[in-house]
């Protein structure tokens, strides 16, 4: 796994929220590492799950498919997602590109 998953809390919500961090690739093999964790995860009492992409330094469109089957996933289950990344980077560009931000709930970071 080239990722890390950790629970932190925000204002106002009870409920710790989780969150899959400091990814350096966005690609097949996250892909199948994140398709493999959100499964473990549909059963959980966590209403939102964050993937933060904002270290992102490799993309491909195999792992930005894997944020919106994601979404599609977690919708399913009344569950969701917030995607996160940074302005000017290779993310954005793939964000831009698949227009995702028009169905997945994002979270755009300032670039670094």
């Amino acid at each position: 796994m080239s990722f890390v998953i950790d629970f932190f809390k925000t204002p106002g919500n009870q409920k710790a929220n989780i969150r899959f961090r400091k990814m350096q690739q966005l690609t097949s093999k996250e892909a199948t590492s994140i398709r493999e964790e959100i499964g473990e995860l549909m059963s959980t009492e966590f209403d939102t799950i964050y993937v933060d992409a904002s270290d992102v330094i490799t993309a491909d469109l195999s792992g930005i498919n894997e944020i919106i089957h994601t979404n599609y996933t977690l919708q399913h289950a009344e569950k969701n997602l917030v995607f996160v990344y940074r302005k000017n980077s290779v993310v954005e560009k793939w964000v831009e590109t698949t227009s995702l931000d028009k169905f997945v709930d994002t979270a755009l970071l300032p670039s670094n």
